[in-house]
């Protein structure tokens, strides 16, 4: 089963979201128990988080309450979806990947991270069409990439 990992004792919503582990055998890689509140979420949940089309808004125990990210930005998608902020955020991704992988160089996830921030360096932004209308992530999946979330990064 998913999970979605939020700072203890916190108002479970967007801004208290740690981490989110798609398997229990990875679960491993994240904060425990003992300093994360750690909600077991369905798949259909949890990617709505990995490929930012939704945010957290609320979680009453049992359901959680959604912000469409698409459908509800009241920024106009000519100034949200352009080829400069795509290349942005894939230099952003990037960076936080290099970061991690000088962190944990010989992780058992390594591999993975390493091959996805090498498809993001090689993407051509200007061989796409704009607006996407969607996120990189949800980008990534209709094209059949496999892609991370950079929610998915291990701390341990």
């Amino acid at each position: 089963m998913a999970s979605f990992i939020f700072n203890k004792d916190q108002v479970k919503n967007q801004q208290s979201l740690e981490k989110i582990c798609e398997n229990d055998s990875d679960l491993q890689f994240y904060p425990s128990g003992d300093i994360s509140d750690i909600v077991t979420v369905s798949d259909e949940d949890f990617n709505k988080i990995k490929k930012r089309s939704y945010s957290i808004e609320s979680y009453d125990g049992t359901n959680f309450t959604w912000w469409d990210e698409h459908g509800s930005s009241p920024v106009p998608v000519e100034d949200r979806d352009t080829k400069e902020i795509l290349a942005d955020y894939l230099t952003f991704v990037m960076k936080q990947i290099d970061d991690w992988l000088v962190e944990f160089p010989s992780h058992s996830k390594t591999s993975e991270w390493q091959a996805y921030r090498d498809y993001c360096n090689n993407v051509d932004v200007e061989s796409m069409t704009f607006p996407l209308n969607k996120s990189w992530e949800e980008y990534c999946s209709d094209n059949g990439v496999t892609f991370k979330n950079l929610l998915e990064l291990p701390t341990k």
